[in-house]
């Protein structure tokens, strides 16, 4: 091999190494940083026993209500690669409003969840609900964000563990009661923070 040659060589691993250098700095930028785990659109959620109601949203646009009794759907979220192991992660559901009301109204979600590192057993169901007033004069159709609480502990929780859960709209402790038409349920989301990317290892951060 040439002197010419090895020189090339040498030259273009430093521009790499250089490269990479960037990289990594411009990663550093940004992370830590909250994102979402891959979210659950309720229209394509497994659907329970006594299903929502298929209901038109917007123009030729589908969307699910839910009765404060007995509608209920299951779901599944895998705990992606960039998540900081260990750190909390807080559930929510993106819902929708169904009409206007003149005086405010109560709408209540119940979610359920067990998760589960792989190669190990599901831990115990934890069961949340989140109470929302929806203001007087509140737009129809206005998106709304609840946040389940307390929030998801993730001590010892590893990357690729999964979520299994349920959700349900159950009564509202609201005085002026729930809203006249039910609401939809868009979503549920896990907000979790990462701190890379990815991993390094298929399995292992």
């Amino acid at each position: 091999m040439s002197n010419e040659l090895i020189a090339e060589l040498i030259r273009r691993l430093a521009a790499q190494e250089r490269r990479i250098e960037r990289l990594e700095a411009q990663e550093s930028l940004y992370l830590p940083a909250y994102d979402d785990l891959p979210p659950t659109p309720i229209i394509s959620a497994r659907l329970g026993a006594t299903p929502p109601t298929l209901t038109l949203f917007k123009g030729t646009i589908y969307q699910y209500t839910f009765d404060a009794t007995n509608d209920v759907v299951y779901g599944a979220t895998e705990i992606t690669h960039g998540w900081q192991e260990g750190t909390t992660i807080y559930p929510h559901i993106h819902w929708a409003t169904n009409g206007l009301e003149a005086t405010a109204k109560g709408v209540k979600w119940q979610l359920a969840w067990s998760i589960g590192d792989g190669d190990e057993a599901f831990g115990a169901a934890v069961t949340r609900s989140v109470d929302t007033e929806i203001p007087a004069s509140t737009a129809d159709r206005t998106h709304l964000i609840s946040e389940f609480t307390p929030a998801m502990v993730g001590t010892d929780r590893r990357i690729g563990a999964y979520i299994v859960w349920t959700l349900k709209r159950i009564a509202t402790k609201h005085a002026n009661g729930e809203p006249a038409a039910d609401p939809f349920a868009l979503a549920i989301g896990f907000h979790a923070l990462h701190n890379a990317i990815g991993s390094r290892q298929l399995y292992v951060k």
